[in-house]
């Protein structure tokens, strides 16, 4: 892996570390509905970090999900049980910024923050692993 590449990694884990910040502080606000966003961010981030690693760039939603399925989930470098906490995380997101009938409890905001803390974690394992953190 390359000099910049390395960085980017970096960026995108600091920044990871700043959605989760930013989710619990959402939730002590009450904010819960903001805060599942930025609870899903955080993985989406530390996901566009760890694809680098094996040389992919995506840029849209879709694609970051479709490449961790398929280069890091099938490809054996993450447990399956990650995609799928990814995936709960991305609708999550979508249901609380898009679907005005979606009530979103304080109950759930801790669920998507616990989530995305679990989520980074792991994903920040696999990155120490392959020496990229």
């Amino acid at each position: 892996m390359d000099e910049t590449t390395g960085a980017i990694i970096q960026i995108r884990i600091v920044r990871a570390e700043e959605e989760l910040l930013a989710a619990q502080r959402l939730i002590e606000a009450g904010l819960y509905r903001i805060s599942c966003s930025r609870a899903y961010y955080a993985a989406f981030l530390i996901t566009t970090a760890a694809l680098l690693t094996v040389g992919i760039t995506r840029g849209k939603h879709s694609g970051v999900e479709a490449a961790l399925h398929e280069s890091l989930v099938r490809a054996g470098r993450l447990e399956p049980e990650y995609g799928k906490l990814y995936l709960l995380l991305r609708r999550g997101r979508e249901d609380s910024d898009y679907d005005d009938r979606v009530i979103v409890t304080p109950e759930i905001a801790e669920q998507r923050f616990s989530d995305a803390k679990r989520y980074v974690a792991r994903i920040r394992q696999y990155l120490t692993e392959v020496s990229a953190s």
